[in-house]
C-alpha cells in the first residue's frame, strides 16, 4: 500500500509537453520553483521519459541535479531531440520499500517470525509499582511512564514494543528512561541500541551518559 501511494504521489508531478533543452551531456528541464514541488524532486531519483508523439518509446534518466527553477537530468547516452516535447514521468525512491521486504523474506528464513508475529501475548500481570523515576521530565508524563513500564515488564514480548509519535513528543527521553530502568533491574543486561542515522545514535549515547558509567555504554 505505502509502495502504491508513493507511486501515485510521485504521478501527480509529471510534467507532460516539455522540451529538454541539452547541456553539455546532460538535459535541462525547466521548473519554476523546483523546491515547492511536492512530493520533492530529489537528487538521484529516477525518472521515464517518453516522447510525446511517440509512446511507446521509453526511455530511463536520473535527476542529476536539482536547482531553484529547473532540474539537470542524466540520460545515461540516449541522445533527445531538442525539438521534441516529452512527457517526463518521476519516480519515487524505493529502496526503502525494497529493503522492507527484504527483512520480511530474512524473517522468514531466519526463522524468527515469532518475535514480529506471535501467535500470542502473554498474560502474566504487569506491576506498576516500584518504579522510581530517573528522569523528572517522566515524573510527570503518565504516557511516558506507561510506555516505559510496559517495555520494562516486557508486556508485547516476543513481539517488539512499538513506540510511536511525531517529532518532539518524547521519544528518545522514553527509550532513555526504559534503558536505565531494565539496568536498574538487571545490571548484567545487554542491551543493543540502533537508529536511523549516526546522529540519532549519537544522540541516544549522550542523553545515556547522562545517567549511566561511560564504561557501561558502547558507541
Amino acid at each position: 500500500m505505502e509502495d502504491c501511494a508513493a507511486t501515485e504521489q510521485f504521478a501527480s508531478i509529471d510534467k507532460l509537453g516539455k522540451k529538454l533543452i541539452s547541456q553539455e551531456k546532460y538535459y535541462v528541464l525547466q521548473i519554476p520553483n523546483v523546491p515547492e514541488q511536492s512530493p520533492a524532486i530529489m537528487e538521484g531519483g529516477e525518472v521515464i521519459v517518453v516522447p510525446s508523439n511517440e509512446v511507446s518509446k521509453k526511455m530511463i534518466g536520473r535527476v542529476y541535479q536539482v536547482r531553484t527553477n529547473d532540474i539537470v537530468l542524466d540520460m545515461d547516452g540516449d541522445i533527445l531531440d531538442r525539438n521534441t516535447l516529452y512527457n517526463i514521468h518521476f519516480l519515487p525512491n524505493r529502496v526503502t520499500i525494497q529493503l522492507e521486504r527484504e527483512a520480511l523474506n530474512y524473517v522468514s528464513m531466519n526463522k524468527i517470525s515469532k518475535f514480529f508475529f506471535p501467535k500470542s501475548l502473554p498474560t502474566h500481570p504487569i506491576d506498576y509499582r516500584g518504579f522510581e523515576w530517573i528522569n523528572e521530565s517522566v515524573k510527570t508524563n503518565p504516557e511516558q511512564q506507561s510506555a516505559i513500564i510496559h517495555i520494562v515488564e516486557k508486556a508485547s514480548f516476543p513481539a517488539p514494543y512499538i513506540l510511536m509519535g511525531p517529532p518532539g513528543t518524547g521519544k528518545t527521553t522514553t527509550i532513555v528512561e526504559a534503558v536505565c530502568q531494565i539496568l536498574k533491574r538487571d545490571k548484567d543486561a545487554k542491551i543493543l541500541i540502533a537508529a536511523s542515522s549516526n546522529y540519532a545514535c549519537d544522540v541516544l549515547a549522550l542523553r545515556l551518559l547522562k545517567y549511566l558509567p561511560n564504561e557501561t555504554v558502547f558507541r
